[in-house]
């Protein structure tokens, strides 16, 4: 970036479908954060649609269908969104275009399809293929997270498959595999049957205060949030790649806070975890019963839920553009060449996306100075 010769840009963008580019969109908005399960987007294409309709001609509430089939335009749909700036290079009498490299700002499925013109398309990112199937299984033992998340990801693959050969999707995707780095803590549940693995793995996600996201090889990842060690460090700075920022040197709000945990073990006695410093601190928040039977368990727990509450509020925003690529879990070295005492190391715990030709490429990152311990 800081080698363009002026600050303006030429957005340009495509759209795959299926594994084909059809055309470019008008509009492209996204947002993912660790304590969701799945990043969520939305983008507006250039392409009339018009609603399915009933045998009495009347639109069919919730399901549409689009005129141009040949381009697999369909719930299920594989879908990525790709973006990237062009540079002015002005010399002399002559100006030439610089294109950099388009960067993958969505990786999912089409989730919803809304007509009209123009047409808008609902999407989800890889967790997507876990709304398919059903979890029909009690974890009664302690189980390992990962155990449980291959359940559900052996679960939700073939029914996804099935149902994307009901729709004439027969291009092969990659099944929705559990990441090395998740979390090795235990867990025992019990879920009603038939519920989806999604279900299954976002009340994980909130029983136990661990996080969720998708890695770059398209792995599902469930931890504490600690960045991966193979990530290399990102560098962001005011004078050469940050728009804005809205952070503060120093957030105290949760410092004189700390969290109890209670629950029974297998043979019915109560256990009680504490987090945070309880000696100094002036206000407990209790965090009721959970369903967990160990010791290690329920203080893995604890540790989890007062990280969590404590970074969500020593945290703020840095907007940024295309360029470099920041994700989910990603280690920021920010320097603020205004403010020099707010120059610090990040971790990123949000990411929104806002692209249009009027308003431009924008990346607004939600950091925190909090580091996570696995």
């Amino acid at each position: 970036m800081a080698q363009c010769s002026i600050n303006y840009f030429i957005c340009e963008n495509e759209v795959w479908i299926e594994g084909q580019k059809i055309l470019s969109f008008e509009t492209f908005s996204s947002s993912n954060t660790r304590d969701h399960l799945a990043e969520n987007g939305e983008l507006t294409i250039p392409i009339h649609s018009i609603a399915k309709l009933s045998s009495d001609s009347t639109p069919v509430t919730g399901r549409f269908m689009l005129d141009l089939d040949k381009y697999n335009i369909k719930v299920g749909s594989e879908i990525q969104v790709k973006a990237k700036y062009k540079d002015l290079n002005i010399t002399g009498q002559r100006t030439e275009a610089i294109s950099f490299e388009p960067v993958t700002v969505f990786d999912g499925f089409i989730k919803q399809i809304n007509s009209g013109f123009p047409t808008t398309l609902i999407l989800e990112d890889r967790c997507f293929i876990l709304r398919f199937g059903s979890v029909n299984k009690e974890w009664v033992q302690e189980t390992q997270v990962t155990e449980g998340l291959k359940y559900c990801c052996g679960v939700a693959n073939p029914a996804f498959e099935d149902y994307r050969k009901s729709q004439n999707l027969t291009r092969s995707i990659k099944p929705l595999n559990v990441s090395s780095d998740s979390s090795t803590s235990t867990f025992n549940m019990k879920v009603w049957k038939g519920v989806s693995p999604f279900q299954v793995v976002e009340r994980i996600m909130d029983l136990y205060k661990i996080f969720v996201g998708i890695t770059d090889g398209g792995d599902l990842y469930m931890g504490t949030g600690s960045t991966f060690p193979k990530k290399a460090t990102v560098k962001l700075n005011t004078k050469i790649n940050v728009i804005e920022r809205d952070i503060k040197p120093k957030n105290g709000m949760f410092e004189n806070y700390y969290v109890e945990a209670n629950a029974y073990d297998s043979n019915g006695e109560k256990i009680k975890a504490v987090a945070g410093d309880k000696e100094k601190a002036s206000v407990k928040l209790k965090l009721g019963y959970r369903p967990i039977k160990t010791q290690e368990g329920l203080d893995a727990f604890a540790k989890n839920a007062w990280e969590g509450l404590r970074s969500t509020t020593n945290s703020g925003t840095i907007t940024t553009m295309l360029y470099p690529e920041v994700k989910l879990f990603d280690y920021v070295e920010y320097t603020d060449t205004l403010l020099p005492e707010l120059s610090n190391n990040f971790y990123v715990i949000g990411t929104n996306i806002n692209l249009s030709a009027s308003g431009g490429y924008r990346r607004v990152l939600t950091v925190t100075d909090k580091r996570f311990e696995w």
